[in-house]
């Protein structure tokens, strides 16, 4: 496996934000209406609002990695020439992923959250959360999930019989990412979807 691009990202959550590198907003307003004669147009063609396009470009808010990736390809860059980093949109802590951690290498920490996913842990739209009342276990998970490349991370941990962690949306992008399944882990659509193959 050659890693995780931002594509496979945008393929598991394309609402995502991405952060556009201020160093690069004045070249891409230049190279958008030298080739499509106007943001307005340009905005048609990706089906964004040209306000919003307009505020892109001015710094004052984050496009999506989705509408990001359209726009890429109608000016024939790369995305990772005009984003800066990755943040999840409503994120309670202000985590975000920076560009150049990509493409994401599979590793042992994160074959390991995956394990955890398929086992007391649960991914949602939301985020992962991992139930267990082992201490170790629980101590294991925070520690592998600080290893992933995501600045300004925090988790929450609650108590209710069994100790939960919950960590937010883009730890689960990742490990959704390398196969971590959403929702219900044990519909045979979700495992055939995904090229796994359960042997009765």
């Amino acid at each position: 496996m050659q890693g995780i691009k931002l594509n496979d990202i945008c393929v598991v959550n394309p609402r995502i934000s991405s952060v556009l590198r201020k160093d690069k907003l004045k070249l891409l307003r230049t190279v958008i209406t030298n080739r499509h004669k106007s943001l307005r147009k340009f905005s048609k063609l990706i089906n964004c609002c040209d306000t919003s396009l307009g505020d892109f470009l001015k710094g004052e808010s984050n496009p999506t990695l989705a509408l990001v990736m359209k726009m890429s390809s109608l000016l024939e860059t790369e995305p990772e020439q005009i984003i800066q980093k990755l943040i999840a949109k409503n994120e309670p802590d202000g985590s975000f992923i920076q560009i150049d951690e990509f493409p994401l290498k599979p590793n042992s920490v994160i074959a390991s959250l995956v394990g955890h996913a398929f086992g007391d842990g649960h991914l949602n739209e939301w985020g992962f959360q991992f139930t267990n009342n082992s201490q170790e276990l629980l101590d294991d998970v925070i520690s592998k999930v600080k290893q992933l490349p995501i600045k300004n991370l925090e988790f929450r941990k609650a108590f209710h019989k069994v100790a939960n962690l919950r960590f937010f949306c883009l730890v689960k992008d990742i490990l959704a990412s390398f196969g971590a399944p959403i929702g219900n882990k044990v519909k045979v659509n979700w495992l055939s979807q995904n090229g796994l193959k359960m042997v009765i």
